[in-house]
């Protein structure tokens, strides 16, 4: 029986005598499987550098939004920084000048000064107060129901009764619901 790693012959046809004519599956293909696998080694390491590049770029460009992002960030608060200065300029005035005050009425003009900044200031930021009066019906979306009151005729149950601390939005997204009293009827009143 013939062995199967020998390459495979026949006999040729040819006058002078020769003997063998190698065939198509004879080792003179090495050379080609070489090639081929130099080839193919050589697109391994053409694509590993390709995906080393990609990589690093990839994380060059993480690196310089995470930097860009803490510029930003930065930028941002310099700005929040700059609308509260004037804020809390007029808080020192009113310390002092209050102190300084003969009567109520002059605290309260400073308070009101007061007041007016902070309302400068939440528009400056894209921020606004919610502010529910009694009697407007209660919404979870924007209120918080801190304690129970009970019903009367003015304010119907479910309903608010009181304001505790108002609500704060930004930008139209709700950052604090207000914080209020609710009307109930299932609050006994003992005298």
């Amino acid at each position: 029986m013939a062995d199967p790693t020998d390459p495979i012959t026949e006999p040729s046809t040819t006058p002078a005598g020769l003997s063998e004519v190698p065939l198509e599956h004879e080792p003179q293909d090495a050379p080609e499987e070489s090639f081929v696998e130099a080839a193919l080694y050589d697109e391994v390491v053409a694509e590993r550098d390709r995906y080393l590049r990609a990589l690093a770029e990839a994380e060059t460009r993480a690196r310089r939004a995470a930097e860009q992002a803490k510029v930003q960030v930065a930028r941002a608060n310099e700005q929040f920084l700059e609308a509260m200065l004037p804020l809390l300029s007029g808080f020192a005035r009113a310390l002092g000048a209050g102190a300084q005050a003969t009567s109520v009425e002059q605290i309260q003009t400073g308070l009101a000064l007061v007041e007016r900044q902070i309302g400068t200031f939440l528009d400056a930021i894209g921020a606004e107060l919610v502010l529910p009066q009694p009697g407007d019906p209660f919404d979870p979306e924007q209120h918080d129901a801190i304690f129970g009151q009970p019903a009367t005729a003015d304010i119907p149950e479910g309903h608010i009764s009181a304001l505790v601390e108002p609500g704060v939005l930004l930008n139209g997204r709700m950052i604090r619901p207000a914080r209020v009293a609710v009307a109930s009827a299932a609050l006994d009143v003992e005298a």
